[in-house]
This record gives structure tokens, sequence and C-alpha cells, in this order.
């Protein structure tokens, strides 16, 4: 019993011995300095349970997915389908068409994106800030450094505080410091899909169809291309990734838009046929999957809305019963084709459940 007694002293005293060596500590220190580090290296020492690695605390608490989104600041920004285009209902100083101030920008108090921030402030996020995005109706990655290429009057370039060219090292000075959940719908509008589908009306009418799948893919790649070339979306988010290397970057890409149901007509017209249905779903299909290897690429986040719009025993896209996706507007106007409220209220779902969980 002795010598196990004593065995287990020696024990001990050898690990404070020890302790004492790994911590540094030394006569000079006072007697709590001593305690603490003391402690701490005999927690390592001995291993016990709960020890931090660093440290005689327990491990710091892991933030939730939400948590790591709410601890700073939001952003928002993007083109029409982040603005709130298709809602009918506009901030008025981005529903203007004066000659002396014209903005079309179109962003609503009801898009995806205001309704994601306004579920964080509900549950106490951002309660100094208010909401605020930057997205504008037809904008193009090169609206992200440089002034609006619409000429919409007012709107700067997106991310920073005055016009910079694409390769600009200096850092997104229109991004808060402290951004921990940024949102933006961005491509479509390079890729040059929006002119697709018009194009598939017009040249429909005339009895020509729209079914240049090489023209549209081609683009692809210049637009969701290599980091490494200035100006691409890839190359801008990869500058935001490493500015903000804690922020949940949420990319949302575009929804399918068709039910594939039957012929689109305008009065005696048939604007969009089955077969250019499917083709403009498959498109935005390609789209997407660019959209989200980029997003992989770059450790970004990636939301497909379309589950929002169609899955298992629903279908609300253009065409449908029920869709949440206008058909065309009069004979052009810039609704045609956007998500309406309903589409917005689903896809702020669809992202408010990635913010909750951090999925891809």
């Amino acid at each position: 019993m002795r010598e196990r007694g004593a065995s287990g002293l020696s024990y001990v005293a050898v690990a404070v011995i020890a302790a004492l060596l790994v911590s540094g500590v030394a006569l000079a220190l006072t007697p709590a300095s001593v305690s603490a580090s003391l402690g701490s290296a005999v927690c390592q020492i001995l291993q016990l349970p709960g020890c931090a690695d660093a440290g005689g605390t327990p491990d710091d608490h892991e933030q939730t997915p939400y948590e790591r989104a709410t601890a700073g600041s939001a952003w928002f920004g993007g083109d029409s389908f982040a603005s709130g285009e298709g809602i009918f209902s506009y901030d008025p100083a981005t529903d203007t068409t004066t000659k002396t101030a014209p903005n079309e920008c179109h962003r609503s108090g009801s898009s995806y994106q205001a309704q994601v921030f306004a579920l964080a402030r509900q549950r106490g996020a951002f309660a100094s800030q208010d909401y605020a995005s930057e997205a504008c109706s037809g904008a193009i990655v090169s609206d992200l450094y440089s002034d609006n290429h619409l000429d919409n009057a007012g709107e700067g370039p997106q991310m920073y505080a005055s016009p910079q060219p694409a390769d600009a090292s200096a850092p997104f000075d229109n991004v808060p410091e402290d951004a921990s959940l940024i949102t933006l719908s961005l491509g479509g509008n390079d890729v040059g899909f929006a002119d697709v589908v018009k194009a598939c009306i017009t040249e429909g009418l005339a009895g020509s169809g729209c079914e240049d799948s090489d023209a549209l893919r081609s683009r692809f790649q210049s637009v969701y291309g290599t980091r490494d070339q200035p100006g691409t979306l890839e190359q801008q988010l990869a500058k935001l990734r490493a500015e903000h290397p804690d922020a949940r970057i949420i990319l949302v890409g575009y929804p399918e838009m068709f039910a594939e149901q039957r012929d689109l007509k305008k009065g005696f017209f048939t604007t969009m046929s089955l077969e250019e249905q499917r083709w403009a779903n498959e498109m935005a299909r390609e789209l997407n999957t660019a959209g989200s290897d980029m997003a992989e690429r770059l450790g970004v986040e990636w939301v497909d809305p379309t589950s929002a719009y169609v899955g298992e025993g629903y279908d609300h896209r253009a065409g449908s019963s029920d869709p949440w996706i206008n058909d065309l507007v009069g004979w052009g106007d810039s609704e045609s084709f956007h998500p309406n409220q309903g589409g917005h209220d689903a896809t702020a779902g669809l992202v408010w459940e990635q913010i909750l969980t951090g999925g891809r």
C-alpha cells in the first residue's frame, strides 16, 4: 500500500515538476499566476478531459451556421433576381423613368433578400443595421466594380465606393469589414440568358425558334471562368472570399422558368412552344451547374432555387396553374419571366434554410 501510495505521490510530484517546467513558472511569479500556469500545464500533461489545447479552460463554443452568418453585418447585391424585379412593388427611388434621374433597378422591400434580413432581425440579429441592397435589375459582373452600365442614376459600383479596374487590389470598401452574411444572384445577364429568352419570343413569332445552344454555352466560361481572368465573376468572388474569409457568402442561382405543360400564348400568338421551354430549362440547368462548380472551387455556398418552384407534386413555373414566375408581361416589360412574390417567398425559404443549416 505504501509503495503504491508513494508511487502515486511520486507520479504527481513528477507531474507537478514537469508542469512547472512546461509552464515556465518561477519563484518570481505571484501565487495567483503560478496557480493559473500550473493548472494549465498539469491539465495538459495529465490530459484531463475538457482541457483546451493552449489553456486550462474548456474549448470555446463552436458557432452554429446561423451564428456565423449573423456575427457581424449583412451585405446584399446582384441582379434582377435578387432586387425583386417581377414583384411590381419597388422602392420609388429605383422605379423612376424621369429624364433627369432615371433609375429602374427595381429593388423591392419584399425580395428574398429583404425577407431573409427581416427573419434575422426578428431573431435579434443585425439590430444596428437597416436593410439595404445594392442589387439592380439588369446588373452584370462589371457593375460590382464599375458604375452601373445601364446608367441608373445614383448607382455606383456595388462593391466599391468609387469605380475601380477589374483587377484592383483595393479592398471592396462598400462591403462592411465585419460582413458575416453576403448574398447575391449574378451572372445571368452576362451569359445573356434573358436576351436569349426574349429572342425565343420574337424569333418564335417570326417562326425561327430559339435553339442556339452553342452561342449560349460559349458564354458560360467567360462569366463563370477562371479566377485568374480579371472581370469574371469567379475572380471577383475569389477576391471577396479572401477579404472576408469568415463570412457566409451565398450565391443564389436561377430557376427553371417553364412548366413544359403547354405552349405559352399571347393572344393568338405562341410566345414559347413546348420545345422551346424544354430547351430554356435545359440551359438553366447548365447555367446552374456552371455556377455551382464555380462556388465549390471558391468555397462559396450555392443555392439552386429551382426546387422552390418544382418538385414532386407541385409546379409553380410559368405556364402552370399557379405560377410563381411571370409569363410575358406586355410585349417585353422587364418583369417578364421573373419571379413574382410567390417565387421570392419560396426562394427566401431556401436561403433561410441554408443560413440555418450551412449545407451547400
